[in-house]
């Protein structure tokens, strides 16, 4: 089970010389981050499909837009182009 949590390390650390098989630094630690981030996404993940699914996700207004009615005038030389925006 040890050099199975191992295996899944996903930070481990090449190097250049190695004895055997074996091209990268594993360590228990690091094999147990690794799970317990993947099981974190995973879980989280499934957390974001429910919500979607069962229509409780909410949608964020994140800008509104205001139409002024004030006249606004702007002096414009004659060497720019005039143009009209229509709302």
């Amino acid at each position: 089970m040890k050099a199975l949590v191992k295996d899944l390390d996903l930070f481990s650390k090449p190097f250049v010389f190695f004895v055997g098989d074996k091209k990268n630094k594993s360590t228990f630690i690091g094999g147990a981050l690794s799970l317990s981030i993947i099981l974190i996404s995973i879980v989280y993940f499934y957390y974001l499909i429910n919500m979607y699914l069962t229509d409780k996700v909410e949608p964020k207004i994140n800008s509104s837009i205001s139409i002024e009615n004030d006249r606004i005038e702007i002096e414009i030389d004659e060497s720019f182009f005039i143009f009209e925006m229509l709302i």
